[in-house]
Parts: C-alpha cells; structure tokens; sequence
C-alpha cells in the first residue's frame, strides 16, 4: 500500500510541475526600433512591467483584453488563433509589442520586465600620462 502511494505521489508531482519547467518571465530592452513578441495563453494573465507610469496603450484588434495601472500592462487573450499588435507609451518612450495567438501555458510569457535604464559609467580622473605637457616633480634619469 505504501508504494502506491509512493507513485501516486510522484506522478501528482511530476505532472503538476512539467508545465512550471517552460513558464518564464523575459526581460527586454526599451529600443524604439524593436517589437518584441509576447506569447500568451487562453485564461492565464500577462504582466507588462515598465520603469515608469503607463500613460496610453493602442491594440490592433479586441481579441485581447488590456488594462494598466501605474508603470503595469496586463494582457490576456480572449481568441484563441487572434494576434495583434500593442502599443504602450510612458513619458519618456514608446514600447512595441506582436501579441502572438495563444498557445500553451508551458510557452507562454508570465511577466516581461523592462532593463533598467544603463548607469553612465563615472568619467575616470585624467592620467598624468594623458597630459604631456605637465612635468614631473621627479628628476630625470
């Protein structure tokens, strides 16, 4: 008796976690020129994620369900063979998105959060090297 409830264990848990082993949360990057490409699925929820508010978003077609709130952007298929394209502005960008037909939950998107912005790298103080016509305190040889 033990050892069926051994396997029925181990089958409950393998089968509950294989679709976890696909789910992933993606990080892109804010460039203009690039669309990214969001995969979702039928009754499971998509979060945008920005670095700051939300002020509009524009989609192509009503086959999927956006709202936002602050710097968020929730996406949710309501078809399941419908893509369209998104658009969300913040103050400072643009961000363009392909909302891809819905597909399985093992492929799907969860979260995409944005790259921080990069940190400017601290200008290095000038080498006594770089300024030839400084000379040095010590004597020649």
């Amino acid at each position: 008796m033990k050892s069926v409830w051994t396997i029925l264990i181990i089958t409950v848990v393998s089968t509950t976690g294989t679709p976890l082993a696909g789910q992933k949360i993606e990080r892109a990057s804010s460039d203009r020129s690039q669309i990214i490409h969001l995969k979702t699925a039928l009754n499971h929820l998509t979060v945008i994620e920005l670095r700051e508010p939300v002020t509009q978003v524009a989609t192509g077609s009503q086959s999927f369900k956006i709202e936002w709130r602050e710097n968020k952007v929730f996406v949710q298929p309501t078809e399941a063979d419908a893509s369209t394209n998104l658009f969300i502005w913040t103050a400072s960008e643009r961000l363009n998105y392909e909302l891809e037909p819905a597909g399985d939950v093992p492929g799907m998107d969860f979260a995409v959060d944005q790259v921080p912005f990069a940190q400017p790298k601290p200008a290095s103080a000038p080498s006594r090297l770089s300024h030839p016509q400084r000379r040095s305190s010590w004597p020649e040889r």
